[in-house]
């Protein structure tokens, strides 16, 4: 897929077919007509997760009501393999950068996970969900990563990612490089599991290597950020399959 500079993608909860008349909203007129100067009879392409993308000719636009109307799919839907993040929830700027790169490289749930050295314990889920979508819409995803509520590692590890394959990057010695433990491994769920920027606790640590369904990986030999530390292990977990 080439990239295109001047193509505008928009994300929409609209339903999209041949023919369907969509009105943005305000905040979209805006940046087609105030900061990208379009105008009637121009092109954007919408999508909404589940009916692909859509090429789209402005019919009207201004402050107060901005229709296009979609002409044809410019690419079908494609089911996204499952790729959950889990992460310990960070200040900003670093949970909006952690949040937008995940969305650049694949990630399908961000999950929030609450820990022992867990220093902030809540998001802002409706601003976190513009950082994705401003990220789908940048990156050519035709879907958008679902960000799920705070929740305890414990509760996350014997409920919801009991069946899933939790990559778990561990910061102690004696621990396989994420491409070495990777290696040949293609059955997922995947989930990839970064701590807080203080680590994990002991007593968290013994748990994860006590679960049969936990990996614990190093990311090398440096000392990362959480946010950092995310980016580095979702880039060599698409680099081990071939996404790369």
């Amino acid at each position: 897929m080439a990239f295109d500079p001047n193509k505008i993608r928009l994300y929409v909860d609209h339903d999209l077919a041949n023919g369907a008349s969509v009105q943005l909203s305000r905040d979209q007129a805006h940046y087609l007509g105030t900061v990208m100067h379009k105008k009637a009879g121009d092109q954007v392409f919408l999508f909404n997760g589940h009916d692909g993308e859509w090429a789209c000719d402005i019919l009207h636009l201004d402050q107060k009501e901005t229709v296009v109307r979609a002409t044809h799919q410019s690419r079908p839907q494609q089911p996204a393999a499952p790729l959950t993040l889990m992460f310990a929830p960070l200040k900003h700027p670093a949970i909006d950068f952690l949040v937008q790169k995940a969305t650049e490289l694949g990630v399908t749930d961000l999950q929030p996970v609450l820990t022992d050295h867990t220093t902030t314990r809540r998001i802002n889920s409706d601003h976190l969900g513009s950082i994705a979508m401003e990220a789908a819409e940048q990156c050519e995803r035709l879907d958008i990563p679902t960000i799920h509520d705070p929740k305890d590692l414990m509760g996350l590890l014997s409920g919801d990612h009991a069946g899933s394959t939790i990559i778990y990057c561990d910061e102690g010695d004696n621990v396989p490089g994420m491409l070495t433990a990777l290696k040949g491994l293609q059955s997922g769920p995947w989930v990839i599991l970064v701590g807080p920027e203080r680590g994990f606790s002991p007593t968290e640590r013994a748990t994860l290597r006590d679960q049969d369904n936990v990996m614990a990986v190093g990311l090398g030999p440096r000392i990362l950020r959480a946010d950092t530390a995310a980016v580095a292990a979702l880039t060599m977990f698409q680099a081990s399959l071939g996404d790369m």
